[in-house]
């Protein structure tokens, strides 16, 4: 049986993807290459294609589920494996992922941008008391959901998660990008909330895109059944 390979977004980690592990034996959640000496999404879709298939975790006929960043590096290493002639999945789901460079927003720039001059130690004290429980919220996020983001947040690596914001804001994928991942056979199945709070859904004519009417984000979480019935269809 082949991986079913799980990138998270900034921030996350394997817990995200806990509705999947239980419904599916064959969850891999990959740790991030180290960022550090690293310049764009692309040079880290690179390393984490490497290791995956050092691993044997990267296979023809594959399915990936990417949730947000992890569906800017999933674009990416998918078509830095056509450009190398490596075997391709057979289907990305994209879970509240932007699809090219136009999602980026100045925003997300400035925020990034201005994360410089943040103390690592302040940032992670800011996503445990304030982010976490004000995301949770605005998410509607059910208690036991609420509890596993504030352990999430007490887990994050504040350095690391700059280091990956700065990629991610200055990511460099287009729509030539996208035909040609999906010109090469693989599927892409995308669902996201047309009032997520975080990254703007792509237009509704945009290829594979499921739009959900209610304001969500972290829809592993709230819309596992259907994440997982994605899964089964790809």
């Amino acid at each position: 049986m082949s991986a079913l390979v799980c990138l998270p977004g900034l921030g996350a980690d394997d817990a995200l993807f806990g509705p999947q592990a239980e419904a599916f034996s064959n969850v891999v959640v990959p740790a991030w290459p180290d960022p550090a000496g690293v310049r764009t999404v692309e040079g880290l879709a690179s390393a984490l294609l490497t290791s995956l298939r050092a691993q044997g975790d990267w296979s023809a006929g594959m399915t990936v589920v990417a949730f947000s960043f992890g569906g800017q590096v999933a674009l990416s290493m998918t078509r830095l494996a056509i450009e190398r002639e490596a075997p391709l999945p057979k289907a990305l789901i994209l879970v509240s992922s932007p699809r090219s460079r136009e999602q980026i927003t100045s925003a997300f720039r400035t925020q990034v941008a201005l994360s410089r001059f943040i103390p690592s130690g302040l940032l992670a004290w800011a996503a445990r008391t304030i982010v976490a429980p004000g995301f949770a919220k605005a998410c509607a996020l059910d208690e036991e959901q609420t509890q596993e983001l504030r352990a999430m947040a007490k887990r994050l690596d504040a350095p690391r998660f700059k280091q990956l914001a700065r990629l991610a804001s200055t990511w460099d994928f287009d729509e030539e990008g996208e035909r040609s991942v999906l010109d090469a056979g693989v599927k892409i199945k995308h669902l996201h909330s047309i009032q997520d709070p975080v990254i703007p859904a792509p237009p509704r004519e945009t290829v594979g895109l499921e739009l959900l009417p209610e304001k969500a984000h972290l829809l592993t979480w709230t819309h596992a059944d259907r994440i997982n019935a994605l899964v089964r269809g790809a």
